[in-house]
């Protein structure tokens, strides 16, 4: 049956990428952009973990890495490549006070990967079109059936005198490593759909440094704010919900073959630096809040739900644009 599942994953992933690939090109046209290679490194103070009194602790550091490729098609289509990878080292304390675990660590090192297309098609200033779609991957020890995919379609509008305000309207769906579906709508086979949106206003293109306010708000829970002073200066605040999912490893005593989903929410006050137009420091201090780790089955029915209290962050990241 997982191999029956692998194998619906692959066509579908495929199925959406092919329309990249048919997509009518003359090669004189086809023109790469900058490739931008990132990364990043966080420590997450320890929290107390909501089980028992008095409590265990964990903090989470973890390092990530990843590279985008743009690509001008043609006059008005666009295309991304995006290919991104993360470790995630969890350090208990006070392990024996954990009933889940039976007093010992219940995971240690997880890890993640993803890679994503995303393709732009402007009809004029104003309207634009997009869709894309990714794969990605969590685990702990073990590689099985830990793929998850996903795909996207929606449209941009922009208006405004200097059209700097932008509407975006679009749908998502996916399916992840469980049967057990989630989502705005639960379609076959765990498949979650959902739409979502936004609006920004003089939003800021990837490494532009153009000074004066922007702001950009999206559905799911997504808020940025930014200001930038000059040429190498800029001041950023973030507010988001996020989550990640694992594949726990065969021989991991809380759920064999399980699932572990690890949601928050987190906000940031950012500090950016641009020593040179192609070079990016970002050092970040945020607050995590509404943390949980969602214990699951192997069809990703919880077993268990482990709430985390509020921690504190701090990061420093590069973006190289060469």
């Amino acid at each position: 049956m997982k191999v029956y599942r692998r194998s619906k994953k692959v066509f579908c992933i495929a199925l959406i990428a092919s329309g990249f690939l048919f997509h009518p090109l003359s090669a004189a046209a086809v023109e790469f952009g900058r490739p931008a290679l990132s990364g990043s490194i966080e420590h997450i103070s320890s929290s107390d973990v909501d089980e028992t009194n008095p409590h265990a602790e964990v903090s989470v550091t973890s390092a990530s890495a990843g590279m985008r490729l743009p690509i001008n098609l043609t006059e008005n289509s666009d295309l991304e490549v995006k290919l991104s990878g993360g470790l995630y080292h969890f350090d208990w304390s006070d392990t024996e006070r954990l009933k889940f675990s039976n007093g010992e660590e219940p995971w240690d090192d997880l890890y993640s990967a993803e890679f994503g297309l995303a393709y732009v098609y402007k009809w004029n200033k104003k309207w634009a079109s997009f869709l894309g779609s990714g794969i990605g991957a969590g685990w702990e020890k073990d590689t099985a059936d830990i793929y998850s995919y996903r795909g996207f379609l929606g449209t941009n509008y922009s208006w405004g005198q200097r059209l700097n305000w932008k509407a975006t309207l679009g749908f998502g769906f996916g399916r992840g490593p469980e049967e057990k579906s989630s989502g705005f709508f639960s379609g076959p086979y765990g498949t979650t759909l959902g739409p979502f949106g936004g609006i920004s206003w003089n939003e800021k293109q990837r490494n532009s440094f153009q000074p004066g306010w922007s702001f950009k708000l999206q559905f799911p829970p997504d808020l940025q704010i930014a200001y930038v002073f000059n040429e190498h200066w800029a001041i950023n605040f973030n507010w988001s919900h996020l989550g990640k999912i694992f594949r726990l490893a065969d021989d991991n005593d809380i759920s064999p073959e399980g699932l572990l989903a690890v949601s928050y929410s987190k906000s940031e006050l950012a500090v950016d630096f641009r020593p040179i137009e192609t070079l990016t420091l970002s050092l970040g201090f945020s607050e995590y809040f509404h943390k949980q780790f969602d214990i699951q089955d192997d069809d990703g029915n919880s077993l268990q739900t482990i709430e985390v209290h509020d921690s504190f962050g701090v990061r420093f990241s590069v973006n190289w644009a060469f």
